[in-house]
Parts: C-alpha cells; sequence; structure tokens
C-alpha cells in the first residue's frame, strides 16, 4: 500500500471512531431526538469556535480559503454522525 493510500485510509478509520465516540456521548446525554440534534449542533459550534482562534494565528493570504475549507469538513463531519 502506498503512503498516500494508507495517510487517507488512517484518516478514514479515525473519522469512523472518532464520529461513533461522538454519537454515544449524544445519545448518553439524551434519548430524546430533538435534544440530540442541538447538542450535536452545539458540539459544531464549538468546534469552529476552536478552529477559528486556531486559524488566527495561521500567516498568509490563504488564511480565509483555509478557515473555509476547515468549516466546511466540520460541517461534513457533523452531518455524517447518526443517533439511533
Amino acid at each position: 500500500m502506498t503512503d498516500p493510500i494508507r495517510a487517507d485510509a488512517e484518516r478514514a478509520a479515525l473519522r469512523i471512531v472518532l464520529s461513533n465516540v461522538v454519537a454515544r456521548l449524544v445519545a448518553a446525554q439524551s434519548s430524546d431526538p430533538m435534544e440530540r440534534r442541538e447538542l450535536l449542533s452545539r458540539i459544531t459550534d464549538e468546534c469552529k469556535i476552536a478552529a477559528n482562534h486556531a486559524i488566527s494565528n495561521r500567516a498568509g493570504d490563504d488564511q480565509r480559503a483555509y478557515t473555509d475549507q476547515v468549516f466546511q469538513a466540520l460541517d461534513e463531519f457533523f452531518k455524517g454522525i447518526t443517533i439511533t
């Protein structure tokens, strides 16, 4: 397996594990589907705030584009979480 394929596979595995951890955390907090959605939304917002603080130290003209990409990745990650 090539290094890029291995790196992609590792990222995919980490996303799966993290998604399951977040889903279990949210499920443990509430059995109400609306409360679960609200909690996921708050977690997403908190992650965006933390990312924004971390990115604000990034120098260069591409800071806004990078921030947009990070926020998009966070949105995609949290949209992929299913709690049953």
